[in-house]
């Protein structure tokens, strides 16, 4: 009885003590697992930071841009001075609006130059008109007189036939008509080169009179317009300067904004226009397309390069902006490419929410394990 009593109580003490020991060797493989998950997570992680630094600029998008919009100069067609300017840099302009005044000398010695030739042009005009005025007056005359002496010439050939004229009278009169016809036919070949030489100088002064317009349209009193609404660049002159073909008076910017960027020549993969990308500075993204791949290479600006490096060159890309931006012109960009379709959800959100779900899944299946 007594081993019976002893033995009991250790039958029924066996089983619960099982339980214990079955879940700690679950909570032990479970432990295990999320430490080699781990490992692998961080190796995976360094293989692809190494990755990425080796191939990176190769196999994704990663370009410098500036934000710009469509460009018109305003500067002198000439050589000059600027004497008054009337804007300043940013300000917002109208077509029309005065910009700034020039003072060119060489343009005014031209204008002068050109009105004293077309003054002499219209002076030999004028005489012209008036020597054909007179050959069309005397040229009658002396044509009449030319028949009068051929008539008289005739008569007295035939008075001289029948002895009724002497030689010398008969001399006389021949003279007197080869006289009268070279006058006649002087005027008659003078009238004619007139008309030539009337229509030649009619013509040179209607040339000077065009080019002294257009030069005085053009120099318009010096005062400069803008051709376009826009935005005034940053760069203005200043009275004084001179102005030659190589310089401006300002730079007005016209249209929307977007982003010229400067396509890598490292870059392999390939690129079509409507493709999203994104637009990134001061710690802001916004979304953008490829607009536009220009068959054009430049040499980077000078604060894109690398100064121990070689200056590098890139393939033009146009980037329209989607979102509304208040980038400032001339601002400098970095374009990368849009692995989400938006920009606003970076890689960093799709990889903490891809970590949370993987978490709740190892959490229930711990759960369903015990």
């Amino acid at each position: 009885m007594s081993n019976r009593t002893l033995h009991g109580p250790r039958a029924t003490s066996s089983a619960p003590a099982a339980e214990p020991v079955q879940l700690k060797a679950s909570g032990v493989k479970w432990s295990r697992l999320l430490k080699f998950l781990l490992q692998v997570a961080l190796i995976a992680g360094a293989a692809t930071a190494i990755g990425l630094y080796v191939t990176g600029a190769s196999l994704f998008l990663h370009a410098n841009g500036i934000v710009t919009r469509e460009r018109i100069r305003v500067a002198s067609p000439f050589e000059a001075r600027i004497t008054d300017v009337y804007v300043h840099p940013g300000d917002a302009i109208v077509k029309g609006q005065q910009v700034a005044r020039v003072e060119s000398g060489w343009m005014l010695r031209t204008m002068t130059d050109i009105a004293a030739e077309r003054a002499r042009i219209s002076t030999r005009v004028a005489q012209l008109e008036a020597r054909r005025s007179f050959i069309a007056a005397t040229l009658p005359v002396a044509e009449t007189s030319a028949k009068q002496a051929k008539q008289f010439m005739d008569e007295l050939d035939k008075a001289r036939a029948k002895g009724l004229a002497v030689w010398r009278s008969t001399q006389e009169i021949s003279a007197a008509w080869l006289i009268a016809q070279d006058k006649a036919a002087g005027l008659r070949a003078e009238r004619e080169s007139l008309e030539t030489e009337l229509a030649v100088n009619r013509s040179a002064l209607l040339d000077a009179t065009k080019a002294h317009d257009d030069l005085k349209h053009a120099y318009n009193d010096g005062v400069l317009f803008a051709a376009s609404t826009g935005i005034v660049g940053p760069t203005v002159g200043v009275a004084g300067q001179v102005l030659t073909g190589q310089n401006s008076v300002a730079d007005i910017y016209v249209g929307s904004s977007f982003v010229l960027a400067y396509l890598p020549d490292s870059y392999l993969m390939d690129l079509d226009e409507g493709d999203h990308v994104c637009v990134r500075a001061y710690n802001r993204t916004f979304n953008a397309k490829i607009e536009s791949i220009l068959p054009v290479t430049e040499a980077m600006p000078a604060e894109f390069q690398i100064p121990v490096k070689v200056r590098d060159r890139g393939q033009l890309v146009k980037v329209e902006l989607i979102d509304p931006t208040t980038f400032a012109i001339g601002q400098k960009i970095d374009v990368t490419g849009s692995v989400t379709g938006d920009c606003k959800v970076g890689v960093g959100t799709i990889a903490t929410q891809t970590i949370a779900r993987l978490k709740g899944l190892m959490q229930t299946a711990a759960a369903k394990a015990m």
